[in-house]
């Protein structure tokens, strides 16, 4: 009986006891992470938990204090997640060895922030100083957005958003990323929400090679895109913008709003329809859900897109709106109704695309092909004539034809045939782009002969 006693004691003594060594290893890291930033800031802590059975560990009751200002930061809960207790602790060893955990995650929950307060303010001063001292650049698109015709101001910073009664924050942030080992993807998923203003949604899909990986992290490289979704719901900060903005303008909601649509068209010099204008009214006025996702045919980077035509870019990204339930159809703008503007302004476009994407290192453009010396035949002779798709494999190089089964039209040079897909080597704008177009989505197919 004694034995049966024992047997049924062990597990439970070494649960503890490997609880009250990752209670011991958490603390000593927590600490040794407050004295590196003890001359700069005081932060405190209430208390520290885990669980061996969901592969969390974190800490409560954060009070961040900093040594310059009277300031008083607050968090809720601060935790790491992973599959379990061990992809945590080993974590950076791992990424050295280039072996990833299933995923991981970070989260701040209720992260308490007063946008006035004095480091803030003396933060936004300082920035206004430095911008005053160098060449101005002028903000991205994704960056004034929201200010666009609301009066002389550029772009929404520290005293706007006070102005709007957008105060105090209390902010839920998380960060996640999955890997798919077998397929080399990396999926990355972030969220911001303030409960009473709004909540953001971003996820991303890439490929990722390990061999990039170092063993602090991810080395600078532009990943190849394979899905991005962004997903934006307003839960007051529109009724909270739209008053300021029209007080800034000494006019009407209704009257910002529509100087926001002028301007946003300006900016991308469109032509947007009647359809699109009323559900963006919509939004603007009323808040709501607006997505934006991008689904290319194939993995694709982002640098060199800029020389595109804004409709060529939407077409490569498969790009994606929905406003409110309602999809919008971006085959009915016009988007070369600016085609006066400067290639930076129209480039733009990419700017909301991009967000927070590393800068583009390796241009995927090519220079504009050469006319060819092939022997022209007679009008009469030769005309895109239809093909098998398991014929395509013959007519490698000659100009192609094909329907989709989403009714889209490509043509081009045929480029390359596999297994999977064929790729056509399309002209866009400046330069050219190797456009994949999977078999099983072909619904007829011609080759000019």
């Amino acid at each position: 009986m004694r034995f049966l006693k024992l047997l049924l004691i062990l597990p439970v003594l070494g649960y503890g006891g490997i609880k009250a060594y990752i209670w011991y290893d958490i603390k000593n890291n927590v600490d040794d992470a407050i004295v590196s930033v003890a001359p700069f800031v005081d932060i405190t802590y209430e208390s520290i938990f885990s669980s061996l059975l969901d592969g969390v560990v974190g800490i409560t009751g954060v009070v961040i204090r900093p040594k310059m200002t009277s300031d008083e930061f607050t968090i809720k809960e601060m935790n790491f997640s992973a599959p379990n207790i061990l992809d945590i602790f080993l974590l950076e060893s791992r990424f050295k060895d280039r072996e990833f955990p299933e995923y991981i995650g970070f989260e701040m929950k209720s992260v308490n922030i007063d946008v006035n307060s004095e480091i803030f303010v003396m933060l936004d001063d300082m920035r206004a100083q430095a911008a005053e001292s160098q060449t101005p650049e002028d903000p991205l698109l994704i960056e004034r957005l929201d200010a666009l015709g609301c009066g002389d101001i550029e772009k929404f910073g520290i005293n706007e958003f006070s102005a709007m009664g957008y105060n105090p924050l209390n902010l839920d942030i998380a960060l996640n990323m999955a890997f798919e080992q077998d397929s080399k993807q990396v999926n990355v998923g972030m969220s911001i929400k303030d409960r009473d203003l709004y909540s953001t949604n971003f996820t991303v899909q890439t490929g990722f090679d390990p061999n990039q990986m170092k063993s602090a992290g991810l080395q600078p490289f532009e990943p190849e895109i394979s899905r991005i979704k962004i997903e934006h719901n307003d839960a007051g900060y529109y009724k909270l913008r739209n008053k300021y903005c029209a007080e800034q303008n000494g006019g009407s909601i209704e009257q910002y709003v529509n100087a926001n649509v002028a301007q946003l068209a300006a900016e991308l010099g469109a032509v947007f329809p009647k359809k699109v204008v009323d559900a963006y009214r919509r939004f603007m006025t009323s808040g709501g859900r607006f997505t934006v996702s991008l689904n290319p045919a194939e993995a694709t980077m982002l640098s060199g897109l800029e020389f595109y035509k804004t409709a060529d870019v939407l077409d490569i990204l498969g790009m994606e709106i929905v406003i409110n339930g309602a999809n919008i159809d971006l085959g009915q703008i016009d988007w070369d109704a600016g085609a006066g503007k400067t290639t930076a302004r129209k480039n733009d476009t990419l700017d909301i695309i991009r967000g927070h994407l590393s800068n583009p290192t390796v241009a995927r453009v090519s220079p504009p092909a050469k006319p060819g010396s092939e022997k022209q035949n007679s009008a009469k002779t030769r005309k895109y004539r239809k093909v098998q798709k398991s014929q395509l494999p013959r007519y490698i190089g000659k100009n192609i034809q094909v329907e989709t089964s989403i009714g889209k039209r490509r043509q081009g040079q045929l480029e390359s045939v596999d297994e999977e897909r064929i790729h056509i080597l399309m002209k866009f704008g400046n330069g050219e782009f190797s456009f994949p177009v999977k078999l099983d989505d072909i619904l007829q197919a011609r080759v000019y002969l």
